[in-house]
């Protein structure tokens, strides 16, 4: 195969390194080996392939430096490492290469500064996700042709300087999530940069004016940073900026009212700065956004109705800040259909946040018009009246958080009938009545259900408990009643379950032992009787709290067999018998001591050191203190519901 010139191995699963022999390849131009499942350091021979124009070794496993005989390919073209375990210096020699266009080692074990290459033919420099370090050398574009310069999640530091001054031609530039700092020179402006990332620094100071005056750039990245002052008005002049980043800076002031000039805005994000004043109308001016976000800043003032202009809006976030008034019925004009994908930036869509506001009056039921979206949160509000059964409606909804409202009513069956949904928390509000036997079935998708502080009656449904990925679930502060059943198919994932300051009663059902994930089991403050079951089965237990119930008879030896335990608590029930040994001695059901018992056994870390009633007992003041403030609250959750 001497006379070969092309070979492509590449998306396959070998299992070993690339054969030495491979360098007798002396005609081979073209090698594709990405995907193939390779590792081990690359032959040195490969250094013979002196024809090689490409050489794609991408996404394999291969490790150690870059031998030096490759510094023989002086043909070669396009060099693409990304994505395996290569590690040293970035290799001197390069500049050797006289033809080279494009190099990328991205996403390798790469350290050291980095080099100035003298190659007149380079365009493309890909040295992101590395461990590179120290400061930029000065004139990194002299003596080369970069277009592109992608250098983010490496360690390199130091200011910008007049390091890029002369990239006359330099169109990307890609250097977040490093450790620079300083005001960002004014030159950047003044290059032809498309695309201009400085995300994850430590950059401080102002925006140049010259960025703003830029008619090339694209896409800013200015995103956590130390950057401050005012969104300049000068940023209409950037007619051509498509995406603009400037969240968890420090910005402040008002949101400039000429941004609404920017009419190919397609996403914007003010998150996470100290900007005041009203959303301005003029924003919404700016059709083409796809996804706008101001949360958590200090924003007043009403969501203003002509945000019904964003039709292609999927993603809007509007939480932290201090907005009041009602949900306008026009906030779903947007979030119809998803954007087209974009291959050079990724999107996320169905976001709709507005939590941690003011907002008040009803959920509308235009929410049903909000086709795509995925995510609706909107707690920590003063919103009222029931929950719209349009929302069931929203095919997409993974998650609903309607928390800390003051929604009531009760939830209707239409609602529960959301089989996509994984998150539905809708905690501290008023809601009331009981909830149908065939939830489970109903919704079937579930991870976490939090439906604590509220007005619920009636019995806890065993279906909830069949709900195969449910890990969650507290329905705590409650009115429900009845046997708390266990469904005999129980749901293996449930780490956290809390039924406290209820009124259910009856026996504990045996078929707790089925919930195997256990490890919060919180059912305090109820009327449940009878005998604790067995729970030895519940291995990875380490909260356990069922005080001030009627539980009797004597203790529950199978929780010495939990030796995870941290808290335990069986404060104000009605056990007799004797108090057993230390739960760390053989036999330790074997009755030693009277019940109550006055012994004191050294404290210890878990159930394994130290006796179960010890920390029960040691208990008891903090749970008496609690109680009074516990009572408080029920009052007030009692006046609430009734009203």
């Amino acid at each position: 195969m001497t006379s070969l010139t092309a070979l492509n191995i590449a998306h396959n699963s070998f299992d070993g390194g690339l054969p030495s022999s491979f360098g007798e390849l002396a005609n081979l131009a073209y090698f594709f080996a990405q995907s193939a499942g390779l590792r081990g350091p690359i032959p040195s021979s490969m250094g013979n392939c002196k024809k090689l124009r490409v050489l794609n070794l991408s996404f394999n496993k291969l490790s150690g430096p870059l031998p030096d005989s490759l510094a023989n390919l002086e043909s070669i073209n396009s060099l693409l490492l990304t994505s395996n375990r290569l590690s040293g210096r970035l290799p001197e020699w390069f500049s050797n290469w006289k033809c080279v266009v494009s190099i990328s080692l991205s996403n390798n074990l790469y350290t050291g500064p980095l080099l100035l290459l003298n190659i007149p033919s380079l365009t493309i420099l890909e040295l992101d996700s590395n461990k590179l370090s120290g400061e930029l050398p000065p004139g990194i574009c002299e003596n080369n042709a970069l277009g592109m310069l992608s250098l983010s999640k490496n360690e390199l530091n130091g200011t910008l300087g007049s390091s890029f001054k002369n990239c006359s031609i330099l169109t990307d530039l890609v250097l977040s999530g490093n450790n620079f700092y300083g005001e960002i020179p004014a030159y950047l402006g003044e290059l032809p940069l498309v695309t201009l990332e400085l995300s994850k620094n430590h950059f401080s100071g102002t925006t140049p004016t010259e960025l703003w005056e830029s008619k090339t750039l694209r896409e800013i990245f200015l995103s956590d940073n130390l950057l401050q002052g005012h969104i300049p008005d000068a940023i209409a002049k950037a007619a051509t900026l498509q995406r603009l980043m400037l969240d968890n800076n420090l910005f402040e002031g008002p949101i400039p009212t000429t941004i609404g000039q920017l009419k190919n805005l397609t996403n914007l994000s003010l998150h996470g700065n100290k900007l005041t004043g009203n959303i301005p109308l003029e924003l919404f001016s700016c059709v083409k956004l796809v996804s706008l976000d101001l949360g958590s800043n200090k924003l007043t003032g009403h969501i203003p109705k002509s945000i019904a202009q964003l039709e292609l809006l999927d993603n809007l976030v509007m939480s932290n800040n201090q907005l009041s008034g009602p949900i306008p019925n026009e906030i779903c004009s947007g979030f119809q259909k998803v954007a087209l994908p974009d291959s050079e930036f990724t999107q996320h869509y169905g976001m709709f946040d507005l939590s941690n506001n003011r907002l008040s009056g009803p959920i509308p039921t235009s929410i049903k018009n909000c086709v795509i979206v995925t995510e609706l949160i909107l707690s920590r509000n003063q919103l009222d009246g029931p929950i719209p059964y349009e929302i069931s409606g929203l095919s997409h909804l993974t998650s609903l958080d309607l928390s800390f409202n003051r929604l009531t009513g009760p939830i209707l069956p239409q609602f529960l009938s959301m089989r996509n949904l994984q998150g539905l928390i809708a905690s501290h509000n008023q809601i009331n009545g009981s909830i149908p036997d065939n939830f489970g079935s109903l919704m079937p998708s579930l991870v976490k259900l939090d439906l604590s502080n509220n007005c619920f009656t009636g019995s806890l449904p065993s279906s909830m408990f069949s709900i195969n990925n449910l890990e969650y679930l507290d329905v705590s502060m409650n009115h429900f009643s009845g046997q708390l059943l266990f469904d005999h198919s129980s749901s293996t994932s449930l780490f956290s379950l809390n039924a406290s300051n209820n009124h259910f009663s009856g026996a504990l059902d045996p078929s707790i032992s089925n919930l195997i994930a256990l490890t919060i089991l919180d059912i305090h403050n109820n009327i449940i009787n009878g005998s604790v079951p067995s729970l030895a089965d519940l291995v990875a237990l380490t909260y356990l709290d069922i005080s001030r119930n009627n539980f009797q008879n004597s203790f529950p030896c199978s929780i010495c067999e939990i030796k995870g335990l941290s808290f335990v608590s069986f404060y104000g029930n009605k056990f007799i018998g004797l108090v057993p040994n230390s739960c760390s001695k053989p036999n330790s059901c074997s009755p030693r001591l009277p019940f109550p018992s006055e012994h004191t056994y050294k404290s210890a870390h878990n159930l394994t050191r130290g006796s179960v009633w010890g920390i029960s007992l040691g208990a008891t003041f903090v749970f008496m203190v609690l109680f009074i403030a516990l009572m408080r609250r029920k009052n007030v959750l009692t006046r609430s519901c009734s009203s």
